[in-house]
């Protein structure tokens, strides 16, 4: 199994895994899709990556998509 991490800390010395930069992501288009899963992208990332490179990511979807609207706790307590 071959996969991909944008979060070097998070999978270090997890075997056969490929580690990029998140902001390089796009020069590697031909290695995120043969990868059987992608660890760690960030937010921005995930449209590419779901939609048009047909990826399958670590956690799910719904998942980045909630905890990244969650209301900021600062916001309400003024």
């Amino acid at each position: 199994m071959h996969l991909v991490s944008f979060n070097v800390f998070r999978t270090l010395g997890f075997p056969d895994t490929t580690v990029l930069k998140p902001e390089h992501f796009l020069r590697h288009k031909p290695l995120l899709q043969e990868a059987d899963w992608v660890l760690f992208p960030e937010y921005w990332q995930l449209s590419a990556l779901v939609h048009g490179l047909n990826c399958l990511i670590y956690g799910y979807i719904c998942a980045f998509v909630v905890i990244r609207k969650k209301p900021d706790d600062r916001a309400i307590h003024g």
